[in-house]
C-alpha cells in the first residue's frame, strides 16, 4: 500500500530507507528542498541506477553514483572572496598587488632548510597573512615566484625554490608527488647590472590546515639577492 502525504517539506532520516520501493512510485517533482542524512560512502545502486547521497566531511558535499559503483562529488561554486575574480573553480586577485604584504623567502626563511609557511593559526613556521583570505575548500595556492640579483663579476647565478604540499611528511627535492620545482634564472657571465624573473606557481596545499613546504637556494655569488612571493588567488575543490 502507498500513502501520498503532501507536505511542505521532506526529510530522509536514513540514507537507504526507500531502495527497494519501486521507483515509479515516487516520480514527480519536489517544490522545495529535499534534506538528506550524511553518509561516510555510499553503496553500490545496481546496473541502471544512480544515487544522489551527501557525504559526510566537513562540510558536508554532495555526491552521485553511477551504475559502475563510480562515486562523482558534485561541484559547486565557493562564494566569491572579497577582492577576486571567480571562473569556475579558481579566483584571481583583482585588487592591489597585494593586502597584507608579501613572503619575503630570503629574509624570512633559512637556505637550505625545509620550513613551512601558511595561514594564521595553521601552526606553519611562517606565517604568510595573505593566506588568510583562503576559503576552507581551497586546495590549490597561486602566487608569483620573483627572484632577483645583481653581480658585478663573472658569477653565473641559479636560484633554485622547491615546494611541496604541507601534509608530506618529510619533503625532499625529488619528490614527484604535489611538487613544484622552479628555476628561476641562470645568468649569463659578466652581469653588471641587476637582473630578475617572475613565474607562476601552483602551489598544492596540505588538506590538514593548508600549509605547504618551501626550501630555497642560490648558486653563485650574488651582490644582493631576493626571492618573493605575490599572492595572486586560489583555486578550490568543489
Amino acid at each position: 500500500m502507498v500513502t501520498t502525504t503532501f507536505v511542505d517539506e521532506v526529510t530522509i532520516v536514513e540514507p537507504g530507507w526507500c531502495n527497494d520501493v519501486d521507483a515509479a512510485v515516487y516520480q514527480g517533482v519536489f517544490n522545495t528542498a529535499l534534506t538528506l542524512g550524511e553518509e561516510a560512502s555510499a553503496t553500490d545502486p545496481g546496473a541502471g541506477k544512480g544515487k544522489f547521497w551527501v557525504k559526510s566531511d566537513a562540510p558536508t558535499r554532495p555526491y552521485f553514483t553511477d551504475d559502475t559503483d563510480l562515486d562523482r562529488k558534485i561541484m559547486t561554486l565557493s562564494p566569491v572572496v572579497a577582492g577576486h575574480t571567480r571562473a569556475g573553480n579558481t579566483q584571481i586577485w583583482s585588487g592591489d598587488t597585494a593586502v597584507t604584504g608579501i613572503l619575503d623567502v630570503v629574509a624570512d626563511l633559512t637556505e637550505n632548510t625545509w620550513e613551512t609557511v601558511g595561514p594564521t593559526g595553521s601552526g606553519a613556521d611562517n606565517i604568510w597573512l595573505d593566506m588568510d583570505r583562503l576559503p576552507s575548500n581551497a586546495t590549490i595556492l597561486i602566487v608569483d615566484c620573483e627572484s632577483f640579483g645583481s653581480t658585478g663579476d663573472t658569477t653565473t647565478l641559479t636560484w633554485f625554490v622547491y615546494v611541496v604540499q604541507g601534509d608530506e611528511a618529510s619533503p625532499v627535492a625529488s619528490h614527484t608527488n604535489n611538487r613544484v620545482v622552479f628555476y628561476s634564472i641562470d645568468h649569463d657571465a659578466d652581469i653588471t647590472g641587476n637582473d630578475s624573473v617572475v613565474s607562476r606557481l601552483f602551489i598544492p596545499l596540505g588538506a590538514t590546515n593548508q600549509t605547504f613546504h618551501l626550501n630555497w637556494k642560490v648558486t653563485g655569488t650574488s651582490d644582493n639577492e631576493e626571492i618573493e612571493f605575490f599572492y595572486r588567488g586560489f583555486m578550490t575543490d568543489g
